[in-house]
């Protein structure tokens, strides 16, 4: 029985020890430049990387200058010095060694009785102080993962530039490519670059970069041309949903709905393009071809005949469209192209 309470004993001391020089490690490790953070603190950087890129290092600087990074005496001037981690490792500490103190004390004064046994409070006690610090050695462990140095944030914000840096080469590479409508079928160099430029937006968005309307309007181009109409329409609702006044976005969610077959939600497309441009003849002539689609004659008529006044080619191009296959030899149809 003696020789497990010794061992009892010499892990509370020994942990009591520890906890000491831990406490002293931590308040140190706060006095130093090199603060730690938490991925709450990161998460709050993140957000202020995306929305204020230009003035990040400043505001970083700052950051990392005024929190916690005062000299040791003013430190403990402004924030006392009972900070949490003395209450958490320091105290635990010296309970730990005056319960091994008080153990060695009465087995010492005891030691003409052979049958002597400390109190099983005291046992106790020490047991749940040794708990107690291996619960916090797990939580230590556990916690060091999810701790951002000033180095760490530096390199965060090197990144966040770099990230902005090719977000810009995105935006002049993509200002070089002709802008193709989605019923001309674009040259094989037309659509490697498409794809790239397309990639290249994917990739700075997973990194965190908030892509604009245009770009998930470039996506959704590329997108079409890869006969992928459910996602091209994704890309085109988002493209309206962060500008609703986006109206080659709207004729082009047009194009993708005519490929699904939703003729109905198609026309609602095209309505809102000729709200927002109404002198379009391509809008008119694609609107014009939705009715034909759905053998409505007379409203594809009236279309096609405000499309070829807006557009002069929508005559030829209405005799070679497969849309109106079923009306090429219709008389009325004739007459508008010829």
């Amino acid at each position: 029985m003696l020789f497990d309470e010794i061992i009892i004993v010499i892990l509370s001391a020994f942990l009591g020890i520890l906890a000491l020089i831990l406490n002293i490690y931590k308040i140190r490790m706060k006095r130093k430049k090199k603060q730690l953070y938490t991925i709450k603190d990161l998460e709050k950087l993140k957000k202020i990387l995306q929305s204020e890129i230009t003035s990040l290092d400043r505001k970083i600087h700052d950051q990392i200058k005024t929190k916690n990074m005062k000299p040791h005496k003013e430190y403990r001037k402004e924030h006392g010095f009972f900070i949490s981690d003395f209450f958490l490792y320091f105290v635990p500490g010296i309970i730990a060694l005056l319960f091994a103190g008080t153990f060695v004390y009465l087995v010492v004064q005891n030691q003409e009785n052979p049958n002597y046994s400390a109190p099983k409070e005291l046992g106790s006690a020490m047991t749940m102080i040794i708990g107690y610090f291996f619960g916090m050695g797990v939580s230590s462990v556990a916690n060091k993962g999810n701790t951002l140095t000033e180095e760490d944030v530096k390199r965060l914000v090197s990144s966040e530039s770099k990230l902005e840096s090719e977000y810009n080469e995105i935006k002049k590479d993509r200002a070089k490519l002709r802008i193709i409508p989605l019923r001309e079928k674009p040259t094989k160099e037309e659509k490697d670059r498409l794809e790239d430029i397309s990639r290249r937006l994917e990739s700075i968005e997973w990194l965190g970069m908030p892509l604009a309307a245009e770009d998930y309007f470039t996506r959704g181009v590329d997108l079409y041309y890869k006969n992928n109409f459910e996602f091209s329409l994704k890309a085109f609702d988002k493209s309206i949903e962060l500008q609703p006044g986006y109206m080659d976005a709207w004729y082009n969610k047009g194009l993708s709905l005519i490929k699904l077959e939703r003729f109905e939600d198609a026309l609602e497309a095209y309505n809102k393009a000729i709200e927002l441009k109404p002198d379009d003849g391509m809008v008119w002539y694609n609107k014009a071809c939705v009715y034909s689609l759905k053998k409505d004659k007379e409203s594809t008529l009236q279309c096609l005949s405000r499309a070829i006044e807006l557009l002069a080619k929508s005559k030829k191009q209405a005799k070679e469209d497969e849309d109106f296959k079923w009306l090429w030899k219709d008389e009325k149809f004739k007459k508008i192209i010829i």
